[in-house]
């Protein structure tokens, strides 16, 4: 299965892809930042921010819904 999401579409389209990196454990900021946003893209920062792998587990899961 192929999944196909806006960034994949700046890069076949080769324009400006907009997005964002948080480090902020807040599944309620993921949300707002998919759902409330025209953005591109979202990364959430593991090196550098204190998100363990429940935490990480409940941002993935807030992007997707």
């Amino acid at each position: 299965m192929q999944h196909e999401t806006r960034l994949h579409r700046c890069i076949a389209d080769r324009t400006t892809a907009a997005g964002f990196f948080t480090g902020l454990g807040s599944p309620a900021l993921v949300d707002l930042l998919v759902h409330g946003t025209t953005l591109d893209f979202l990364a959430v920062e593991l090196q550098h921010a204190p998100i363990d792998a429940a935490m990480c587990s409940a941002l993935l899961r807030a992007m997707q819904t």
